[in-house]
C-alpha cells in the first residue's frame, strides 16, 4: 500500500525562536529529547528568520519568495495579505486523503477574511490564536514593545459549510501553554487506533512577550526568564 493508504496518526510540534543550533544552556529538555529519539530527525533543510515565511514553507512545502511570503517579514495584525489561496497545504493534501486535520496553537498565515483562516486551508479544527503573538496569561494579541490589539484565542469547527467560530473566554487566564496541551491530548484521546489524522501543535514560547509561569523562573533576568520558557515547552511536550 501507498503510505497514505496505511492507518496512520501524524503529529507536528514547534515552538518559537528556538534555532536549530540554538543552545539551551543549563536548561534540559528531557521530554523534547525523548521525543527525537522516537522519532525521524529531519537535520537538513530550508527556514527563514520569521515566522510567518517559516510556516509558509512548512505547510506548502515550498519556497516562501516563490509565494510572496519569504524574507524577514511576519504578517502583523490589521494586515489584510496572507498565504495564497492558490497554494495548496499539507493539510488541504492530508484531508483529501482521509485524514482528520486540526490545528492547536499559532496560525499566522492571515486573518484579514475567513478564507485565510485555518478551516479555509484544509483544517476540520482550530484552536488557537489568528496572529504571531499574544501575552501568555491574558491571551491578548501583541506586537513587541506595542500595547496589545485584541484578544485572540478562538475555536472554529465546521457546521455543514459554514464555520463556527467561537471566543475561547477564560476566566481564570490559565497559561496558553496548558490550555493548548490539554486540547491536544483531548484531541489524541477522541481517536481509536486505526484513526487517520493529522495534527499541529504550535506553541508560542518562548516568543515575546517574556512571562513564564512565576513557578518556572528564579530571577528576573530576560536570559533566565527566556530558558524558563524553554524549560515549560519541554514540560508541556
Amino acid at each position: 500500500k501507498q503510505w497514505y493508504q496505511r492507518r496512520v496518526a501524524i503529529t507536528a510540534g514547534g515552538n518559537n525562536d528556538v534555532g536549530y543550533n540554538n543552545v539551551f544552556g543549563d536548561i534540559k529538555t528531557p521530554y523534547i529529547d525523548r521525543l527525537a529519539s522516537e522519532s525521524i530527525k529531519l537535520d537538513r533543510f530550508y527556514t527563514q528568520p520569521m515566522c510567518s515565511p517559516s510556516r509558509a514553507a512548512f505547510f506548502t512545502g515550498r519556497y516562501p519568495f516563490r509565494m510572496g511570503m519569504g524574507g524577514a517579514r511576519a504578517l502583523y495584525y490589521g494586515t489584510k495579505s496572507g498565504l495564497p489561496q492558490s497554494e495548496i497545504t499539507l493539510a488541504n493534501v492530508l484531508k483529501n486523503l482521509g485524514y482528520d486535520t486540526s490545528l492547536v496553537g499559532k496560525w499566522h498565515l492571515g486573518f484579514g477574511s475567513w478564507d485565510q483562516t485555518p478551516l479555509a486551508r484544509g483544517f476540520n479544527y482550530f484552536y488557537g490564536m489568528y496572529g504571531g503573538s499574544m501575552t501568555h496569561f491574558t491571551h491578548m494579541s501583541y506586537e513587541g514593545d506595542t500595547k496589545a490589539e485584541g484578544y485572540d484565542l478562538f475555536e472554529d469547527t465546521w457546521e455543514g459549510d459554514k464555520i463556527s467560530h467561537k471566543v475561547i473566554v477564560d476566566k481564570e487566564e490559565t497559561y496558553d501553554e496548558l490550555l493548548l496541551t490539554q486540547k491536544a491530548v483531548d484531541i489524541i484521546s477522541k481517536y481509536k487506533k486505526d484513526d487517520r489524522f493529522f495534527m499541529v501543535v504550535s506553541y508560542t514560547t518562548p516568543h515575546s512577550p517574556v512571562n513564564p509561569l512565576p513557578s518556572d523562573y528564579e530571577s528576573n533576568s530576560q536570559k533566565r526568564k527566556k530558558y524558563r520558557l524553554r524549560l515549560c515547552v519541554d514540560t508541556t511536550a
